[in-house]
């Protein structure tokens, strides 16, 4: 959810979310580096009890999906772990494909 969150969406608190969605439309490069702060600074500023351990970004020139796998520690010391697809677009912004979930 926070990750998920656009900037300014919560009333209450409009610093809550990330700037994960300007990735949609940048070439793989800059949308690696862009997600990769993105993910740090939310982890940082709202996940305080979770302690990041690692992105892995991925990106399928084929299917143009980026997908980038977040490892977290618990405060219990267990790892779990989430992975974020991103959506489809064409260069309109047309949606061509959602992926709901990873």
């Amino acid at each position: 959810m926070l990750l998920a969150t656009k900037f300014g969406e919560r009333v209450m608190r409009p610093d809550f979310g990330s700037d994960l969605h300007t990735t949609v439309f940048e070439n793989e490069e800059t949308a690696m580096e862009i997600a990769q702060r993105s993910i740090t600074i939310a982890f940082n500023q709202w996940l305080g009890d979770l302690q990041l351990l690692e992105i892995n970004p991925t990106y399928d020139d084929y299917s143009g999906i980026m997908e980038f796998e977040i490892r977290y520690s618990l405060p219990s010391g267990e790892q779990d772990s989430v992975s974020l697809n991103t959506a489809l677009f064409n260069r309109t912004g047309d949606l061509l494909q959602e992926i709901a979930r990873g």
